[in-house]
């Protein structure tokens, strides 16, 4: 039995779909589009859906999409028509590779979890791969360091009062902010990385 998901995405090919290995309930759609909406997120099995479009700018086509799980939020890969773009605040930013990437049509990207590589398949140009950053989830503020500075940073978000850049609340990615979520950021915070 198959059920329609496709309410609240926009028209086009799709390019890519990737699921959370740890919860099959989140996953992220992209399409071949060059305008509009062409990376969305679901937390609910494709119920509804949200742009994680952002600023990947006009005329990108997402020809394939990698998510890093390890980080909170999930890092976003998007392999274009030229080049590389991430994301590592839930879609609102996208930044284009550095020089060191060519200026080349990326029809695949691939995340080894355990290496922490991201390898892309280019269309005349070989494969290339690059080392992702180690990750500690509990290193909130994304400075490199776990220190109380994180914890701060959390308590201040899961309050409301403020989250460092394109962080939430929302540690255990669920959908809701919850004591959950805080329970998840202590073990994470009391967890050595």
């Amino acid at each position: 039995t198959w059920t329609n998901r496709s309410t609240g995405l926009p028209s086009g090919e799709i390019s890519d779909i990737v699921v959370s290995p740890t919860s099959s309930s989140t996953a992220y759609v992209s399409f071949y589009n060059t305008t509009g909406n062409r990376v969305l997120k679901t937390t609910d099995m494709g119920v509804t859906w949200t742009s994680v479009t952002g600023s990947l700018p006009s005329g990108a086509r997402a020809n394939a999409l990698a998510v890093d799980w390890s980080r909170t939020p999930a890092g976003l890969f998007v392999g274009a028509g030229a080049g590389l773009y991430y994301s590592l605040d839930n879609g609102v930013t996208w930044i284009k590779n550095g020089s060191e990437f060519p200026n080349v049509n990326v029809g695949d990207l691939f995340i080894d979890p355990i290496a922490r590589t991201l390898t892309a398949g280019t269309y005349g140009r070989g494969a290339w791969r690059v080392n992702l950053p180690p990750v500690c989830a509990a290193d909130f503020n994304n400075d490199g360091a776990v220190d109380f500075f994180d914890y701060d940073d959390y308590v201040a978000c899961f309050e409301g009062l403020s989250c460092p850049p394109g962080m939430t609340a929302d540690f255990d990615e669920d959908g809701t902010i919850d004591f959950f979520d805080y329970d998840a950021f202590v073990i994470a915070f009391e967890t050595p990385c």
